[in-house]
């Protein structure tokens, strides 16, 4: 680890200063209000660094050395005297790219309760020791000429990765001012695609892409390990989980002056956390009533839309494709590898970018433009692909329209699914409601990640075509039934949905007559919520 920070601490020490430059634009963009706490932007990078960030990386990172995993694995096998059929190191290879997703659904399965049990800063740091045993089984696995070691670490991390897809989101959305909760849910996906470049980069065959470093490239996530483990131990958990899951007021007030500075006073806020206590003190809710619950089953099916739309938007397919057009207009492999990058490049600066917009347009006016973009954009590179062979120019669209198209991602659908449950459901719904959404999406990720090579074999140049119709439904249906949580607390929303089911009007129709309500002086307050 100290090695590798030696190596790279001309990229590191522009990281501290981008993080300085980032904590002072926030500063002004969210105004004099929000003057933000150096150990909550402190905290935030330690929580985003050393699981989302992570879970970034081991996404994208075995993209580059494919091929030398299969050298790789033809080597062992012909060490233990067998002869390696193609279609064993195939096989292999397979189940070392899926021993990530797999892992992921069962740390979906357990991320929510372990949370909810032991709470996010103790459940990150558990959790980050199969996230360091499986990067230090895949960087030991040549010398121990061994790539079983390779599978199981993968099925380590993707653990791991599981379980922070579940816990991250929240723990950095419940440490945030209430003015820039959603920013903070933003960190997630910008840690994410920051770390998706980064392994691209560090994929390159001039970087650590190479028969020597590769297995190196696997494991390095054990540098934000490391970096979490020493650390988080320094930041308090999540005051609102310290009040409403262990009822220690006094802690929890101390936590949100750590978070918020020792010159704020937080009485505001901790009224409004106690004020949520007093409201849950209902049971929690278990999946089986989730669901039986009908304003809850409404709004958890809107929420499992969004997460379907993140996964089943095409973008998976866009960033395949962009190598194979780069290489059609005579890219070499190695300037295709490079041009690719700058599709990563625009998912880290409109991520970047949708940070800023987020608390000031809300939720809704960037997840449905975002998909109205890529919805548009799928039409046009089917057209690109479809008459190239014709028209070698219109590939020049394609190739625009996959960028715009990952550019309409980031701007929305790739962030806000991770954070608006948490801001959908009320604290004694919100755990099983994440468990679920988690799990719905890491089997959206196995499921198109199988499936969408078949569809290509099938399809060809109109493989967009499908993702083209699964748009234009995730934008009715979340245009129709999903509200807007800006500046809105889950019981609010959750009043909605309540509304919605006895009135039979959408959560969003439903929030609109609240609106009007409250401009013609009527309360809501007295409204019960029926279970």
């Amino acid at each position: 680890v100290i090695w590798a920070i030696r190596e790279n601490r001309k990229t590191l020490i522009p990281s501290l200063h981008l993080i300085i430059s980032l904590t002072s634009v926030l500063r002004k963009v969210c105004g004099r209000s929000t003057m933000l706490n150096l150990r909550f932007v402190y905290a935030t990078f330690v929580i985003a660094f050393g699981s989302s960030f992570q879970f970034g990386y081991q996404t994208g990172v075995i993209n580059a050395p494919i091929k030398l995993m299969e050298d790789f694995i033809r080597n062992v096998t012909l060490s233990r005297n067998k002869l390696p059929s193609k279609e064993f190191v195939s096989a292999m290879s397979s189940l070392i790219v899926a021993g990530f997703p797999i892992g992921g659904v069962f740390g979906a399965l357990i991320g929510s309760p372990m949370s909810n049990k032991m709470g996010r800063k103790l459940s990150l740091f558990i959790l980050n020791v199969p996230m360091a045993a499986g990067s230090l089984l895949m960087m030991c696995s040549v010398l121990a000429n061994t790539f079983e070691m390779i599978i199981v670490g993968r099925v380590l991390v993707g653990l791991a990765c599981g379980a922070f897809t579940a816990i991250a989101p929240v723990y950095l959305a419940e440490i945030a001012p209430v003015s820039i909760r959603g920013a903070a849910g933003i960190v997630h996906q910008l840690a994410v695609v920051t770390a998706l470049l980064i392994s691209q980069i560090f994929g390159l065959t001039e970087v650590m892409g190479t028969a020597t470093l590769w297995p190196y490239l696997l494991g390095l996530t054990i540098i934000p390990s490391v970096v979490l483990l020493l650390l988080l131990w320094t930041c308090p958990d999540s005051p609102r989980y310290i009040l409403l899951n262990r009822l220690n007021e006094e802690s929890a007030k101390t936590a949100l002056q750590w978070y918020r500075g020792p010159n704020v006073n937080v009485e505001e806020e901790l009224e409004e956390l106690l004020k949520e206590h007093v409201d849950s003190g209902r049971q929690k809710f278990s999946l089986i009533n989730l669901f039986k619950t009908r304003h809850l089953r409404s709004a958890i099916l809107i929420a499992i839309v969004a997460h379907l739309s993140q996964q089943f938007s095409g973008i998976n397919a866009a960033l395949f494709y962009s190598t194979a057009l780069f290489l059609y207009i005579k890219f070499t492999p190695s300037e295709a590898a490079y041009a690719t990058l700058g599709v990563g490049g625009t998912m880290v600066i409109v991520t970047l970018i949708s940070i800023f917009l987020i608390e000031r347009l809300g939720r809704r006016k960037l997840l449905l433009p975002g998909l109205g973009i890529m919805f548009a954009c799928t039409i046009l590179i089917t057209i690109g692909l479809a008459v190239r062979s014709s028209n070698q120019n219109v590939v020049y669209l394609a190739i625009a329209s996959i960028y715009v198209f990952v550019g309409g991602f980031a701007i929305g659908p790739g962030s806000i699914p991770w954070f608006i449950v948490a801001e959908m459901f009320v604290q004694e719904t919100r755990d099983a409601a994440i468990l679920v959404t988690v799990l719905v999406n890491w089997i959206s990720q196995i499921i198109v990640s199988l499936g969408y090579m078949q569809l290509l074999a099938y399809l060809k140049d109109f493989s967009f075509i499908p993702f083209t119709v699964l748009l234009a439904i995730f934008i009715a249906l979340l245009y129709r039934y999903l509200p807007e949580t800006n500046g809105r607390s889950p019981r609010e929303v959750e009043e909605d949905f309540l509304k919605a089911t006895t009135r039979g009007l959408s959560p969003v129709s439903s929030q609109n007559v609240q609106e009007v309500d409250r401009r013609h002086g009527k309360s809501s307050d007295a409204l019960v919520l029926g279970y």
